[in-house]
């Protein structure tokens, strides 16, 4: 980073920079000073798709399934980690402070924290947003992952020294394809990831693989309570979307969440149409195994 000592802006890419520090030191500290452990949580989303799969998308939160057991421990972890994060970064970023934020829970069940960075010299914070969704035992154990532990080539960059629980490749598509499919609104990072992870794991190659998603995606609707039948129809509408939205914007969304290297890397002719047309295609595809289950699969608990 620039020098500190002198007044500035903070660019685009300094503040990706300072996030995935802190991403990164809070994560180790949740995972080895509590309260998670691969047996009650998950670590799952765009950061979990970066950490294990090497995806360029920078993700601007960490998300996490935890077991109920937890819930009056998140905040004590969570202050854990701001104190661990403002004492690291500051060997990172001298003079800088660390502010940690609860967020109203609006009866979702779901703990959000939000970390801002701050240095007195530069213009602009950094925020990272830490998210627990809480679930009941069963269906935590419901949720096909594997656990990293210390040592692992793709924990090893990141300094973790903890074991941590993230989703197989087939559950981070599924888990991908339901946020696609169940937001407010599209979300172009998920449209990125979806793209990204239809060249790390073919699931529709083979017969195996194409199981292997189907119950995933079953097992990630049922977890959070939705529809077989409202997922299938939001994935079909959500593609058309995409479908329908003008390359150049596409780029710019998602040019927001990715590192000038990465952002050059996509510099290439016909990489954005390549984007859109796999996207759709996997939202395609898991639609229509969807409304292929046999009833009683496809219904929610």
């Amino acid at each position: 980073m620039k020098n500190l000592d002198v007044k500035s802006t903070l660019t685009t890419d300094e503040a990706l920079e300072i996030a995935e520090q802190m991403q990164r030191i809070a994560l180790g500290a949740l995972y080895r000073s509590g309260p998670l452990s691969p047996a009650n949580s998950v670590f799952h989303g765009g950061g979990a798709i970066r950490l294990a799969w090497a995806s360029s998308r920078l993700s601007e939160d960490l998300d996490f399934l935890v077991n109920a057991s937890l819930e009056s421990d998140l905040e004590r972890g969570v202050e854990v980690a701001r104190t661990e994060i403002e004492q690291r970064m500051n060997s990172l970023t001298p003079g800088c402070t660390i502010s940690l934020t609860r967020k109203k829970d609006l009866g979702t069940g779901t703990q959000r924290y939000l970390l801002r960075w701050y240095h007195p010299n530069r213009m602009g914070k950094v925020a990272v947003k830490l998210e627990f969704s809480i679930v009941r035992d069963e269906k935590l154990a419901q949720y096909p992952r594997e656990v990293l532990f210390p040592g692992d080539p793709r924990l090893s960059p990141y300094e973790m020294r903890a074991s941590i629980s993230v989703p197989k490749p087939a559950t981070s598509i599924a888990d991908k394809l339901i946020a696609f499919a169940m937001r407010e609104e599209i979300k172009w990072r998920d449209v990125y990831d979806l793209w990204f992870l239809s060249h790390t794991h073919r699931s529709w190659d083979d017969d195996r693989g194409h199981e292997t998603l189907r119950a995933a995606v079953t097992s990630i609707a049922q977890i959070y309570n939705y529809e077989i039948d409202t997922v299938a129809d939001r994935l079909d509408a959500r593609a058309a979307t995409v479908e329908a939205t003008p390359i150049g914007d596409i780029a710019r969304e998602i040019g927001r969440f990715l590192p000038r290297e990465a952002r050059d890397q996509m510099n290439v002719p016909g990489i954005w149409e390549d984007l859109r047309v796999k996207a759709c295609e996997h939202a395609r595809l898991a639609a229509a195994d969807l409304r292929s289950l046999p009833p009683s699969m496809g219904s929610t608990p």
